[in-house]
């Protein structure tokens, strides 16, 4: 697993993806996989509005590679939520945590720690904050 933790991480993954749009399928695996590893540098140098970017082009990568009911994909619609909930987007936040919800609950279950202690507080602050 890379980690990623600069601003300079960001302009790497950027520049690779820049080589690789128009070239490669925006299903190809390598493609993906920048794609993920942009998502986490931005999202760690809190570049929220590239990162909703990236997570939109992301989440059928997933669903292509991993199928609907992945941990992996939940736990991106997760993140994806979670940056929307804080631009205050609370519709895209929701949808993007019912989505989660829909397969954490299923891979972990409803009494994981993931689904009980984060997903469902996030889903609930979301629709108070909307009301």
């Amino acid at each position: 697993m890379i980690f990623l933790t600069s601003p300079l991480d960001v302009d790497i993954c950027k520049h690779c993806l820049g080589k690789q749009e128009g070239v490669l399928h925006p299903l190809n695996v390598m493609y993906a996989q920048t794609l993920d590893n942009a998502f986490d540098a931005l999202i760690l140098v809190q570049l929220w509005e590239q990162a909703c970017v990236y997570a939109e082009k992301l989440i059928p990568c997933f669903r292509f590679y991993y199928g609907e009911l992945h941990p992996l994909l939940g736990l991106l619609h997760i993140k994806y939520g979670k940056i929307l909930l804080y631009k205050m987007n609370l519709a895209g936040a929701l949808e993007q945590f019912k989505c989660a919800e829909k397969i954490i609950k299923i891979t972990h279950g409803e009494k994981h720690p993931l689904y009980k202690n984060h997903l469902l507080p996030l889903m609930y602050q979301a629709i108070v904050e909307s009301e």
